[in-house]
């Protein structure tokens, strides 16, 4: 977990764009100590969304209780809409009998189930 985290801690502010082929991909907005990371383009990133089936929520959860250890906030969202939170801002509410976990909020069930299905 150190290694995702520990290099978070470095930034300060940014836009960075992935493109492929000429269009935008993903965009991440850093600030502080929250990172955005908005899917512009879900198909070519199939890899990274398979974070989020059953199989691999225990990883997650760590992933995510890790960056509200160190005060760290990674929102996911898909064309501007927030999806998901994981870390320190997040506030589950429901989300938590799913995850059990403080640390991953579902911001938008509908927004994550299509980025799921579009994946």
């Amino acid at each position: 977990m150190e290694m995702l985290t520990g290099p978070m801690h470095s930034f300060r502010s940014g836009e960075i764009s992935v493109l492929r082929g000429g269009r935008e991909i993903l965009h991440l907005n850093i600030e502080d100590k929250r990172i955005g990371i908005d899917l512009r383009d879900i198909q070519p990133i199939r890899d990274l969304l398979n974070l989020l089936n059953l199989k691999k929520l225990k990883q997650l959860k760590g992933i995510a209780e890790k960056l509200r250890e160190d005060g760290l906030t990674i929102t996911v969202s898909h064309k501007g809409d927030t999806a998901l939170k994981l870390g320190a801002e997040a506030n589950p509410r429901f989300a938590r009998l799913i995850t059990l976990s403080a640390a991953i909020e579902i911001s938008s069930i509908g927004k994550l189930i299509q980025i799921i299905r579009e994946a």
